[in-house]
């Protein structure tokens, strides 16, 4: 048996050719389509870190 738990939600940032990033949101199993364009990576990290945290609070 596994015992190790698994995160709810993961977020999956991608670069594309023209320098813009985006970010893919899997939610319980659910993938999401890409949210975007960002300027930088960072910024791409910090929007999916608080899709996560609105999905997180709905839940509950």
């Amino acid at each position: 048996m596994d015992t190790e738990k698994k995160p709810a939600a993961t977020a999956d940032i991608q670069r594309h050719p023209n320098g813009t990033y985006s970010f893919s949101l899997t939610w319980r199993g659910v993938t999401h389509p890409a949210t975007g364009p960002f300027k930088n990576q960072i910024e791409a990290a910090a929007a999916a870190k608080a899709a996560i945290a609105q999905l997180t609070a709905r839940a509950k």
